[in-house]
């Protein structure tokens, strides 16, 4: 049984919510509620839930508090914001905070609501579940290691995927019974070394030293157990073991600690799926990822699909330069592209049909997720990119406005006339101006006008260029002109942007 809360100051949407799950066997609300400080007090003398589905804005303590509370605190397994905003910066917020599920009220349904509290449910009790396994198994081992003077390492093994240079998975199946055998035959020629096999086969060791033994010793140990680690799964199943080793401790009790620890090391391996490094180790992983911004600017040309990929092989290079933790730019890459997608489908004011078509698309988050080599990532990334770059010309080639938009983006650094505008969709200025804005919600000038200060936004992350040369670049007759309009469409000074930006980051 799957237990739920509620949580939405809107009584007819917590009552809805509510009518979705009220037939479904395996799922119990446990109750609703109409704040977060109600909900967190529940959920502090109940001991917590299962699943929390929360709105965002409500009175005193909001949904994205909440949840970073409640996650703090262990009172949950997984978290679904339910909100009536499609504005990104609140699903921005959500990805920083790991929010599991983030679905518009306006366009859910039973049928998908089941699903994602199922799914999330699945994936996160499976967690729990191995991490239970490891500590009974790790407890098990650390009583009889009571009274001694040592020290220890743990060491993530991870059977690498092998991929073709078309980023095929070319892998095929492995018998995993045989592979504990051949792990358990090759450690037992080492008495310093241990294996353990949770459920779902999640494996890993730990090195086990005596405080008097010589450093170079040990490490001598640890390069030979690696080596024949490696050597010997390569030839009998030809594939390849990574090994992520994590600090030194001396307390048996953090272990779980350190294989995390351990897990963040072997990810490196994403870097360079070529590397022959015996073990990756943990002491320079760093956290914080390099800010970026992917290019929106003429999306629908041909040649942008190639600068997407430069961009993106120079984000994941600086990356790998200061070796940031691969969870950490997983998390940034699956916000920075749905940005992207969300500031493209904008951009051309397309119908809100393809932004959803996108937004409920699993590709993205499975592809960043999944794939272990920052080669085959780049790869699949852009067949991804490719398709959503048709589906926009197909959208744009099916309307009447398709040249006109593609003059506009062309020409946004020079000044665009109504004239040649309506000439060349060939409708008369009257008209082009009433279906001009029909389709866009906005007059023309408004449209330019917003389009150049988009391109202003992006140019503001250039610490180089002065608000002069902005102007200059993107089609203001002066820099006074500029500051004035940026003022009028974003409701904020260039100063309090870049401010806020700052602050986000």
């Amino acid at each position: 049984m799957i237990k739920t809360i509620i949580v939405d100051d809107e009584v007819l949407a917590r009552l809805g919510i509510q009518t979705f799950l009220a037939d479904e066997e395996n799922i119990l609300v446990e109750g609703c509620f109409s704040s977060a400080l109600e909900a967190l007090e529940y959920l502090r003398q109940s001991g917590g839930t299962d699943i929390v589905i929360s709105d965002i804005e409500m009175m005193g303590m909001n949904g994205l508090e909440f949840i970073e509370t409640i996650k703090q605190e262990q009172l949950v397994i997984g978290t679904i914001i339910i909100s009536s905003h499609s504005d990104f910066e609140y699903a921005r917020q959500a990805l920083k905070l790991e929010v599991d599920g983030y679905l518009l009220k306006q366009e859910i349904n039973e049928e998908e609501l089941v699903l994602e509290i199922n799914k999330i449910y699945m994936q996160k009790r499976s967690f729990v579940s191995q991490s239970q396994d490891k500590l009974k198994e790790i407890q098990q081992f650390a009583d009889k290691q009571e009274g001694e003077d040592c020290f220890y390492y743990v060491g993530v093994l991870k059977i690498r995927k092998e991929y073709d240079e078309n980023g095929k998975n070319i892998s095929g199946q492995m018998n995993e019974n045989m592979l504990i055998g051949l792990l358990e035959s090759i450690l037992d020629n080492y008495e310093n070394v241990h294996l353990f096999v949770p459920r779902q086969k999640e494996m890993f060791v730990i090195f086990k030293f005596s405080n008097e033994l010589e450093q170079q010793t040990q490490k001598n140990i640890i390069d030979d157990c690696c080596y024949d680690l490696q050597q010997n799964v390569k030839l009998y199943i030809n594939r390849t073991i990574n090994i992520g080793l994590s600090g030194k401790f001396a307390e048996f009790g953090e272990v779980l600690m350190y294989y995390q620890n351990a897990q963040q090391a072997v990810a490196l391996r994403f870097y360079n799926g070529d590397n022959q490094s015996l073990y990756f180790t943990s002491e320079k992983i760093k956290k914080q990822v390099p800010e970026y911004v992917f290019s929106t600017e003429s999306f629908i040309e041909d040649a942008n699909i190639e600068k997407f990929q430069e961009e993106l092989s120079f984000f994941l290079e600086e990356c790998q330069k200061n070796c940031v933790e691969v969870n950490s730019v997983q998390r940034l890459l699956i916000e920075k592209l749905n940005i992207l997608l969300y500031k493209v489908i904008n951009a051309y004011s397309l119908p809100e049909t393809l932004l959803s078509k996108w937004n409920q698309k699993l590709e993205i988050f499975q592809v960043v997720l999944e794939t272990e080599e920052e080669r085959v990532l780049k790869i699949e990334i852009t067949k991804i990119m490719k398709r959503f770059q048709e589906d926009l010309l197909e959208q744009l080639n099916a309307e009447e406005f398709r040249n006109v938009f593609h003059f506009i983006d062309r020409n946004l650094d020079k000044t665009i006339s109504l004239s040649e505008l309506s000439e060349l969709s060939c409708m008369s200025r009257a008209s082009f101006c009433k279906k001009f804005k029909k389709r866009t919600g906005m007059t023309l000038v408004q449209y330019v006008n917003q389009k150049k200060i988009d391109k202003v936004k992006g140019l503001l992350h250039n610490d180089g260029d002065t608000l002069g040369k902005i102007a200059e670049v993107t089609g203001f007759c002066s820099e006074n002109y500029m500051v004035r309009v940026f003022k009028k469409v974003t409701g904020q000074t260039i100063k309090e942007y870049k401010r806020k930006k700052d602050d986000l980051n």
